[in-house]
């Protein structure tokens, strides 16, 4: 009885799904080692709706967020507001919702694995390799939307597959699907080709009956009409971010043109060589062999440096999957079942928003080829086993190579979970959260606070730690309109956002008395000395850092006045 329970897949399957949820929260609150924009932004109008029924922009309860140049789903916003009530503000506790997220999606690739390969098997090994993935893991530590749709996605395709057996679960399908689009855009762009696909492949177990090409018609219409409106909101608003409109692919071209027309070249051939087809297809081709390319998957780095742990000297894949992903490769090229067609399609259309961006490699949009990596992997697991019962030296390979990843693994663990916090990557804004503290216990004696415009969106992180009032905020944040960037926050109360002034601004704009002060935060190397009356230092929280991270300058009004006459500025402070 003992032996029959411990060899049932379910136990497996408990303590991959445990082991898993371990990873994800373990040190929550130091790894990442500093929250992000985006976390600041999304946690901040979670409060504000919780608070006010607004966002911060003062919008009541919306269906798109905007958002640093983009634009967000409300799924992950709302879904914070009951653990905002609970718990405040208090970053751990919140990214306990996308932590949660990926372990589900560590369970619901099992379920899908399974539907596929009609195997506990693969299911079980596609299942603990997600578990262990750095790609995974440090996507599920953070409040990241595209991790908290990834179970949600998956389970669209389990149901999706199983309805082929019962038409019935279509239902619930598209149920997932709507959940997984409202939580992250990419899903509404990506499954229209998906669920094309799965039917194609499986289309006669699909379309047994006109009973259920009716159904699956009429869910597949309901979905369009649901979705149709927000998603040609969400695409026209991101049609900026992709290769066809991005305002530097017209940049290029017009440059390149001018430069052969200077040299007097006729305008046919100009336009012959030099062509937005042309410039976009090169560009495409580049992104997805950038995609696919080692460098990238075992040793690059990211485009954001939150999602980047190659400082670390780790990719987004363990090195021990590259002879699994080659050896999944040729058992399901040679297998050649409906399964291996629609891993290979499933895989060739993940990659479409990435390979079409100008951004180019953004791990957090690859989660779809991620899962078709570990599920081709899983393929690889089982070959390999199979080949070890044929000769010496396959048993011989396998032993190695369990060795090895054994190893890998154990190294990732301890780069991850014991350097990492010492050692973040270069750009992020570590100790962000100590420099905002030692700011708001002098807040009562400055006259304007001016932070550095190098932190990006610096506004999120001071309205999250400070815990602006939402009603103020919404009515009084002063913002402008920037280039690729929608708006930026410039000015709320005493917050100047923008940096220092010039002198001219500081005579015209920005008036003290003598006995009145002001606060500079920069990063340490960032300014000359300015002949502080006081210097607050931050210190790296990377302990082979030498000079300290940020640096908080006090000025009185006498020490402008003396600035000004010093530059000759006729302008003067009372």
């Amino acid at each position: 009885m003992i032996l029959k329970t411990f060899l049932n897949p379910k136990i497996y399957l408990a303590f991959i799904v445990a082991f898993a949820l371990i990873l994800r929260v373990y040190h929550l609150s130091q790894i990442p080692p500093v929250i992000t924009p985006d976390e600041a932004s999304m946690t901040y109008n979670a409060f504000s709706l919780a608070q006010t029924g607004r966002d911060e922009r003062g919008n009541p309860w919306p269906l798109i967020f905007s958002s640093f140049g983009d634009f967000k789903s409300p799924g992950t916003h709302y879904l914070l507001i009951p653990f905002v009530n609970f718990f405040g503000l208090n970053l751990p506790q919140l990214r306990l919702i996308t932590a949660i997220s990926g372990s589900l999606s560590v369970f619901a690739i099992y379920l899908l694995a399974k539907q596929l390969f009609k195997d506990e098997k693969p299911a079980l090994i596609s299942s603990f390799l997600l578990a262990i993935s750095p790609w995974h893991i440090n996507a599920s530590r953070m409040i990241f939307e595209p991790m908290n749709a990834l179970w949600l996605s998956l389970l669209t395709l389990t149901f999706l597959l199983k309805s082929r057996q019962n038409k019935r679960l279509f239902v619930i399908t598209f149920l997932f699907l709507i959940l997984a689009s409202l939580t992250y855009t990419i899903d509404m762009l990506l499954f229209p080709f998906f669920l094309t696909m799965t039917l194609i492949i499986f289309k006669k177990a699909f379309f047994k009956t006109k009973k259920h090409s009716f159904l699956i018609f009429s869910s597949f219409i309901i979905f369009i009409v649901l979705t149709l409106g927000l998603s040609n909101q969400f695409f026209s608003q991101k049609s900026s971010q992709s290769l066809l409109s991005h305002q530097q692919t017209i940049n290029t071209i017009n440059q390149r043109i001018h430069i052969l027309k200077t040299q007097e070249f006729p305008n046919l051939f100009i336009r012959s060589v030099i062509n937005k087809p042309a410039v976009i297809g090169y560009k495409i081709v580049q992104n997805y062999t950038n995609i696919l390319s080692p460098k990238f998957l075992f040793f690059g780095r990211a485009t954001d440096a939150v999602e980047d742990i190659g400082h670390l000297e780790f990719g987004n894949l363990l090195i021990f999957l590259l002879p699994l992903i080659i050896l999944g490769l040729i058992k399901i090229i040679k297998d050649n079942t409906k399964a291996s067609t629609w891993i290979f399609w499933y895989a060739a259309i993940a990659i479409i928003v990435n390979g079409i961006s100008f951004d180019g490699l953004v791990t957090h949009r690859l989660f779809h080829f991620l899962v078709a990596i570990i599920l081709i992997s899983s393929q690889g697991v089982l070959f390999l086993f199979k080949l070890s019962l044929k000769s010496i030296y396959s048993k011989l390979i396998l032993t190695t190579l369990i060795i090895f990843a054994v190893f890998n693994l154990s190294q990732y663990l301890v780069y991850y979970y014991l350097i990492y916090p010492q050692s973040p990557h270069p750009q992020q804004e570590v100790a962000i959260d100590q420099a905002i503290a030692t700011l708001a216990q002098r807040i009562d004696e400055l006259e304007y606070i001016y932070i550095t415009p190098e932190i990006f969106q610096s506004y999120a992180y001071f309205a999250f730690y400070l815990q602006f009032d939402p009603l103020d905020f919404q009515n009084k944040a002063e913002r402008i309109q920037v280039p690729n960037d929608m708006d930026q926050v410039i000015a709320y109360d005493n917050f100047r956002f923008r940096g220092f002034p010039n002198y001219t601004q500081r005579c015209q704009d920005y008036q003290l008395k003598s006995n009145q002060k002001i606060a500079l935060l920069n990063r340490y190397n960032d300014r000359p000395e300015l002949g502080e009356i006081e210097t607050v230092l931050i210190p790296h929280p990377n302990p082979n850092e030498i000079n300290p991270k940020w640096k908080i300058s006090i000025i009185s009004g006498k020490q402008l006045n003396q600035d000004l006459i010093k530059a000759k500025i006729p302008c003067r402070v009372n």
